[in-house]
Parts: C-alpha cells; structure tokens; sequence
C-alpha cells in the first residue's frame, strides 16, 4: 500500500520514486493523491483571502495558488502543455506565424486559469481545486489501469477501481465547496475525456513523459474553468 501510494504521489507532484513503474497498481490511489494536492492548494486559497481581504486576498490566492502548484509539480504540467502546443505549430508553411498563435493561446490558457481561481477564491470556493485535481488524477489512472505502460489489458474491476476511489473523494470536495452536482458533472465529463483519450490511443508513457502531464494539465484547467463559470452564472449556490 505504501510502494502504491509513493507511486500516484510520484505522478501528480514532484515528490515520489522516479519512473512509471507499478503506476497501474497505483491507478486507484491516484484520485486520492490528486484531491490531495488539490485541497492543500485550495486551503491555500482560503488562508489568503482571510489574510487579505476579499480584494487583496483574492489576487494573492490566485498567484500563490498557482505558484505553489508550479512548485508542488516542477512545472511539468504546465511545460508538457506548452510542448504540446509548440508542437502543433510545427511541420507547416507558416511556421512563425504558427508559433506565435500557440504561444498566444498558451498565455491565453494561463491567464483563464488565473482568472478562475480568482473566482473560486473570492466566493470562498477554493477547495473546488480538491475536485479538478481529482478528477484529472481520476482521467489519468484510467489510461494507466488500462494498460498504457504494460501494453497488457485489465480487467473490468481493475479498471473501474480508479473511478471508485474518484468518486469519493469528487463528491467529498464537490460537498465541500458547495458544488456537488457540478463536481459529479466533471466527473462524468472525465468519464467521456477518458473514453476519447483511450479511442484515440493517447496512453501516459511515464512520470516524467510529455502525455501525463499535458491530461493532468489539461483536465484540471477544463474543470477550473467549469467551477468558475458555475460561480459566475450563480447557479452552484443550490447544488
């Protein structure tokens, strides 16, 4: 259990042993490690805001959120992603003007991503990061328990045992930050990103590989964003 836990630890921080080895044994610890980072940073977010105020407080937890997830992840994350983008801009006749648009659609992404922890920060909802952090753990121990590192295929039990784990601990953070249905909304949405990821073969390769990063990256901004614009419209306050 311990070897089990190091491993999903490993996969969703910078802390952990080097390597993808035992990741799919790992797959069911993974939503638990990933709510775990997530709620470490939405406690941040709230001591900040009580720190500073509503004004002050909500563009200090919005940095110091994101800072220490940089900090907690070595920047993989988010430098998988920008790769990923650098990487479309390549092979084509416009290649500077290409570079330019993935750089501005990066940025673009930052700066929501920013502007949305400012929202959930701000209407005291911060632990809403609890629920994208899981859910994305939850996306990416799905390809993992399905035999992306092995190339061997799992059993039906194996591969839902990410899924149940995930389910706790989405509708835990969803109770907590008064969002329980559209926590369980993410997760279904992680549920079909899963299934398109897998159709199309995208499979983590290891810890440290460009593929894991660029899910964890991309489902956590995806549900961020979700949150954000639920608080916003002002239809979570009943969910």
């Amino acid at each position: 259990m311990r070897r089990n836990w190091d491993v999903a630890w490993g996969w969703v921080s910078r802390f952990g042993p080097e390597g993808a080895a035992g990741g799919s044994e790992a797959a069911a610890w993974l939503p638990v490690a990933g709510a775990l980072m997530g709620l470490t940073l939405g406690v941040l977010a709230h001591f900040c805001l009580w720190l500073g105020g509503p004004r002050a407080g909500t563009v200090l937890a919005a940095l110091a959120v994101l800072a220490l997830e940089w900090w907690l992840t070595s920047g993989r994350r988010v430098r998988a992603l920008a790769a990923l983008l650098e990487a479309a801009g390549r092979g084509s006749a416009t290649v500077v003007e290409d570079a330019y648009l993935c750089m501005a659609v990066f940025q673009g992404l930052m700066l929501l991503k920013l502007l949305a922890v400012a929202v959930l920060s701000a209407t005291g909802r911060g632990v809403w990061l609890m629920v994208a952090h899981g859910v994305a753990a939850t996306v990416l121990g799905d390809g993992l328990r399905r035999g992306g590192e092995g190339g061997s295929s799992a059993s039906s039990g194996g591969v839902l045992a990410p899924w149940v784990s995930g389910l706790l601990v989405v509708a835990l953070g969803g109770w907590l930050s008064g969002l329980a249905l559209a926590a369980l909304l993410a997760l279904a949405g992680g549920w079909c990103a899963a299934a398109v990821l897998g159709r199309f073969g995208v499979r983590p390769d290891s810890r440290g590989g460009p593929w894991g990063g660029v899910v964890l990256e991309g489902v956590v901004e995806a549900v961020v964003f979700l949150g954000a614009l639920v608080v916003f419209a002002g239809s979570g306050g009943g969910c």
